[in-house]
């Protein structure tokens, strides 16, 4: 069966924070596909996945704040999140 699952990003939310990495392992991913914060206010990513299949997939979830050096990253932009008074930035790295 094919559903959507969400994770919370639960390294986010800390005033001091200049970016944020997480690592998911996710049994039958078929695709990211955004980000957001939930109706609790919590920043998640949903993910497109296959329960039926077997296959476990690591995927990087790279949080960077307007103005933070991204230069060497090798991640996917996936989406902007607000959450005021800060405003995240979202990469996917596989």
């Amino acid at each position: 069966m094919i559903t959507i699952h969400k994770y919370p990003l639960t390294k986010v939310g800390d005033v001091a924070l200049k970016e944020c990495d997480e690592e998911f392992r996710i049994l039958g991913l078929i695709e990211v596909l955004s980000a957001e914060r939930d109706p609790e206010g919590r920043m998640c990513i949903w993910v497109k996945v296959n329960t039926d299949a077997q296959n476990e997939e690591t995927v990087a979830v790279y949080i960077r704040g307007t103005g933070h050096d991204i230069s060497s990253m090798r991640a996917t932009f996936l989406s902007t999140v607000v959450c005021p008074p800060y405003v995240w930035h979202i990469f996917i790295g596989y």
